[in-house]
C-alpha cells in the first residue's frame, strides 16, 4: 500500500494544478494516507499484544540484528510518512476531508516552518522507504533462495 501511495503522490505532483484529475488524485492520496496511518498504528498495537515469533537461529546474529533494525525503520516510515503528509496538508490551518465525508481537523497552528519540515520529511522518507523495501525484499529472497532457510514462507 505504501508503494502505491508513493507512486500516487509522485503522479499527482506531476499533474498540472488545473488538470481535472489533480483534485481527485490529491483527495485519494490523502484518504489512503490517513488510512495507512490508522493501519500502521493498529499494527503497532497488534505487535504489543501479539509479538512476532523470533527470527530463526539459523540466521547469523548480525543479520538478525539488521532485520530488527529494518523492521523498526519500516514501521517508523509507515508512521512518519503519513504523519508528515498530515502536517503538510494542515500547516495552513485548515483541515481536510477524506473518503468523501470524514473531516480531519487541523490540530496545529499555522506554521511555514512546520510545512517546510513536513515537506522534507514526506519527500525524503517516501523515497527512503523504497530503498528499505527493496533491501528487505532482497534479504528475504536471499534467505529463501541462497541460504534455503524458508524466510519467504514465514513472511507469507
Amino acid at each position: 500500500m505504501m508503494i502505491g501511495l508513493i507512486w500516487l503522490g509522485w503522479w499527482t505532483v506531476g499533474l498540472d494544478y488545473y488538470d481535472p484529475l489533480y483534485g481527485l488524485a490529491l483527495t485519494l492520496h490523502r484518504s489512503l494516507g490517513m488510512m495507512m496511518l490508522g493501519l500502521a498504528l493498529a499494527f503497532v498495537a497488534w505487535k504489543v499484544v501479539s509479538p512476532s515469533p523470533p527470527i530463526q537461529e539459523l540466521i547469523p546474529r548480525w543479520q538478525r540484528l539488521a532485520a530488527h533494525a529494518m523492521h523498526g525503520l519500516l514501521l517508523c516510515m509507515m508512521i512518519a510518512i503519513p504523519s508528515s503528509g498530515y502536517l503538510l496538508t494542515t500547516s495552513a490551518g485548515s483541515g481536510f476531508v477524506i473518503f468523501g465525508g470524514v473531516n480531519i481537523p487541523a490540530l496545529i497552528p499555522v506554521s511555514d516552518s512546520v510545512r517546510d519540515w513536513a515537506e522534507l520529511v514526506h519527500y525524503y522518507a517516501s523515497y527512503g522507504l523504497l530503498f528499505l523495501v527493496a533491501g528487505h525484499a532482497g534479504a528475504a529472497v536471499k534467505h529463501q533462495l541462497w541460504d534455503g532457510i524458508g524466510t519467504l514462507r514465514r513472511m507469507i
